[in-house]
């Protein structure tokens, strides 16, 4: 059985954005503390709450000003199951730091703790363990 956990973040203007991970079996309150300070390790907007059978409403971190400190920036990491199945992490207003000088690839010396919470405590909907395949920067539009 699979753990849904929904995070909720916000950026510095308030703007919410939201991702879903999935976690093999019972999640204990160390496994999503480690993701939650993995998380706010790439992220510039705080983490408002973690969604869980056990835990809601845990603020992690505080929204802080940058040049991609915008829900609309993402960082997108994508990561392959066991079985082939692509997962797909979309991280709003990502850190600066965790992109190379050409401000579209990632920089994998800042990210790998949160690449190595990923294989470590994620999953696939089916429950099959995760590989890192590549991540980029990526901006959504928001319609006015």
């Amino acid at each position: 059985m699979n753990t849904q956990i929904k995070v909720q973040f916000r950026d510095r203007t308030g703007e919410k954005a939201n991702s879903t991970f999935h976690m093999a079996g019972t999640v204990d309150p160390s496994t999503l503390t480690a993701l939650a300070d993995a998380l706010d390790g790439i992220s510039d907007s705080g983490i408002t709450t973690f969604d869980a059978a056990y835990e809601t409403n845990t603020v992690v971190g505080a929204a802080a000003s940058g040049p991609y400190a915008d829900a609309s920036d993402k960082l997108v990491l994508e990561f392959l199951s066991t079985t082939g199945n692509l997962q797909k992490y979309e991280i709003p207003a990502p850190d600066e730091n965790d992109f190379n000088a050409d401000e579209e690839s990632v920089d994998l010396a800042v990210i790998q703790p949160f690449i190595d919470a990923v294989t470590t405590y994620c999953v696939d909907t089916n429950g099959n363990a995760l590989t890192y395949k590549r991540g980029y920067r990526a901006r959504t539009h928001r319609k006015s």
